[in-house]
């Protein structure tokens, strides 16, 4: 922190050097700073849909979804090719309760890149809750075994979604 506390003192226009203390403090959970440090690097550059996603994390965690939900937003429209802006908004409509469109979203940060572990989680989830809501819906629970499946051959350290495969798998 006090290493790019200096880079500011230099530079006070470097707004990569704010986004990495919004990291920094959000690491720390020091949400408040976190927001700030972003806003600033965003009042230095406007396009820069990276941070819109740090932001809007933050707000995620915070439970702001409007402002989560806005934060993504307008990263998807200044890079609608950036999927893991396309993923947290889908998990913001996840936790708003909107289903259909989280799977949209999801499925459109998968088109976009395949490879983001956490993506094919949280479709994995929301396709679960479909089948939970619906019991009668088991291609929604086979498709999120199925994500979730991939997710862990992208990342295998997940024991949570390990523990979901075995729970909700058909016995033979």
């Amino acid at each position: 922190e006090e290493v790019y506390k200096l880079a500011l003192a230099i530079n006070p226009d470097a707004e990569s050097v704010y986004n990495n203390l919004g990291v920094i403090y959000e690491k720390r959970a020091s949400y408040y700073e976190a927001i700030r440090a972003y806003k600033e690097s965003l009042e230095r550059d406007t396009y820069q849909p990276l941070v819109l996603v740090n932001l809007g994390s933050v707000y995620l965690k915070q439970s702001r979804l409007l402002e989560a939900a806005g934060s993504f937003r307008a990263a998807i429209r200044m890079d609608p090719e950036h999927a893991p802006a396309h993923g947290r908004y889908a998990y913001c409509l996840f936790r708003q309760r909107k289903y259909n469109q989280a799977v949209e979203s999801y499925e459109h940060a998968v088109d976009l890149d395949d490879k983001l572990p956490d993506v094919h989680a949280g479709l994995g989830a929301v396709y679960m809750v479909k089948f939970l809501i619906d019991n009668e819906d088991t291609v929604s629970r086979n498709m999120a075994i199925r994500q979730w499946h991939r997710s862990l051959e992208l990342k295998p350290d997940q024991p949570k979604i390990q523990q979901l495969i075995q729970r909700y798998t058909p016995k033979a």
